[in-house]
């Protein structure tokens, strides 16, 4: 049996030998030519220069296609000035931006070194931040004798909080060095979306967290808010329990979920808003069923979204509240992305939401100072507005979103409005490709910085950062920072003492001009 099996095989082989091999087709034939056009590894002599500078670069080859080639910086068309067998010269062009220069004849790209575009934008130098945050900056305030309180959900800062974490709130100097004079201990077990200062120099936080420096002092019981004394202690008073005294938070009462925003009202209340469903309130000095031991009862009561607490954190029921039924009023049939308070004390709800209070809006609702829908606004968008920002010298909002349809008439993505929300005359925008502005910012000279995660606007690639007039045009000069990744959540202004304007960009920012950042920045502008 084995004999044959081996005969047969043999049988097999040989007429595998004899069969004619296949040949394929080359897949790569017909491919166009190598055009022989190369950048030099070495260095251009000059690698920064502003707009209108004239430079050269090596590159070789490009010679015979000196009628085809087009130059551009970071994909704006330059000027081709010189060229011969070994180099060319551009003009750099009023809107170009740092980033690689590239030639391209016909359809084939050939990519040169990255290039600094010189503008009118620039690390603020006295500002020594190097690695920033491990986590999103939220808010910066500025305090009365200059430092800046920051808030977010971080736990590091500049590598200073390794060993005892800085946990979301912190207080640096007007150049960025951390300052341990604040009682925050280990700060909150979680993330603070906002801070508001009171008249009597206590602050109210809120986010994310249900403790403040509990490692140390223990103090928890939290939800989501808390008031802090000046010097950044939590605000604290002793109760009674079942069977012992104990300290808890001065301010009783909180959400089930996350605040969003904070506001201080004219009546000394505190306004809260995010996408929360239930008021909470602790009971204290209640039993357990079986009376042996303490039970930290909780109230709640149905109130969604909006909320204005008393002093001591009790809930107003003269807000957005139902006395009849016992519970807060419905608010919006969708999501709240933020919030921000008129100088009246209205506050303007923003998020992707058709109703409030069971009433038609689109996705931007103006709110009475009791809590009421004010029917008198009436403008809106036709998607998302992801945020709402206004200068108090200029008295007008930036909106942006992910809308193409602003009050009827096409804005993409920003639009800069008046104090009544109506858009501002001769305000347009350009193109928007591959992308949406999430951010937008209105400078006390009128120019707009926008950000978000786009290409292209005015056919102009600016790779989510720019600057515009109040017209909607790139400014010339500001646009000359290269790529910028992330999502600005806040930008603070200040001044130099010179007069220059300083702009603190915080968030979650990962790159910022093709450079690492961690999640803040200052820039000077010139």
């Amino acid at each position: 049996m084995k004999k044959h099996l081996c005969y047969i095989l043999l049988l097999l082989l040989a007429y595998g030998c004899r069969q004619k091999e296949n040949t394929f087709q080359n897949p790569y034939e017909g491919g166009k030519a190598p055009l022989g056009i190369k950048f030099s590894n070495e260095p251009p002599p000059v690698t920064t220069a502003p707009p209108g500078a004239i430079v050269s670069f090596k590159v070789s080859g490009l010679l015979p296609y000196r009628n085809q080639a087009v130059f551009s910086f970071n994909g704006q068309q330059a000027q081709i000035m010189e060229l011969d067998s070994q180099h060319i010269s551009v003009k750099v062009p009023d809107l170009a931006s740092t980033g690689n220069v590239q030639v391209v004849v016909g359809d084939q790209i050939f990519y040169g070194p990255v290039f600094n575009v010189a503008g009118k934008i620039e690390p603020d130098i006295t500002f020594h931040v190097t690695t920033g945050t491990n986590g999103p900056v939220n808010k910066m305030e500025e305090l009365p004798d200059g430092r800046f309180l920051m808030v977010g959900a971080f736990t590091n800062y500049e590598n200073k909080g390794v060993v005892n974490p800085l946990n979301g709130i912190i207080v640096i100097s007007r150049s960025g060095e951390l300052d341990r004079s604040m009682r925050f201990g280990w700060g909150v077990n979680g993330a603070i979306s906002d801070i508001v200062m009171q008249p009597d120099g206590k602050m109210m936080i809120a986010g994310g967290f249900s403790a403040f420096d509990k490692q140390r002092s223990g103090i928890h019981r939290m939800f989501n808010i808390c008031r802090l004394n000046a010097n950044g202690s939590p605000d604290t008073v002793t109760v009674q329990s079942f069977t012992k005294k104990d300290t808890v938070p001065a301010f009783n009462g909180g959400t089930d979920d996350y605040i969003q925003a904070l506001f201080q009202d004219v009546q000394g209340g505190t306004i809260a808003v995010g996408n929360f469903k239930y008021y909470l309130r602790k009971r204290y000095g209640v039993s357990t069923s079986d009376l042996l031991r303490d039970s930290l009862v909780v109230d709640s009561i149905e109130a969604s979204q909006l909320i204005r607490f008393k002093q001591d954190g009790a809930i107003d029921s003269s807000y957005h509240y139902d006395l009849v039924a016992h519970k807060g009023r419905p608010a919006t049939n969708g999501y709240i992305a933020g919030a921000i308070m008129q100088p009246d004390g209205k506050i303007i709800l923003f998020g992707r939401f058709s109703k409030y209070d069971g009433m038609p809006v689109l996705n931007i609702a103006r709110i009475n100072v009791d809590g009421s829908l004010d029917p008198s606004f009436t403008v809106g968008a036709d998607n998302a507005v992801t945020r709402i920002t206004y200068n108090t010298i200029t008295k007008q909002y930036v909106v942006t979103g992910g809308f193409i349809n602003y009050n009827n008439k096409k804005f993409n993505g920003i639009v800069l409005v008046d104090e009544s929300f109506n858009p501002v005359d001769g305000f347009s925008t350009g193109a928007l490709e591959d992308g949406n502005i999430n951010y937008g910012f209105q400078l006390n000279n009128g120019l707009i910085v926008a950000a978000g995660y786009f290409g292209r606007y005015d056919n102009v690639l600016r790779n989510g950062f720019m600057v515009i007039d109040n017209k909607g045009k790139l400014v010339p000069g500001y646009n000359s920072t290269g790529k910028f990744d992330g999502t600005i959540s806040n930008i603070l202004e200040t001044k130099t003492a010179n007069g220059d304007i300083q702009l603190t960009l915080m968030g979650n920012i990962t790159t910022f001009n093709t450079q690492p950042i961690g999640n803040i920045t200052r820039l000077l502008l010139k």
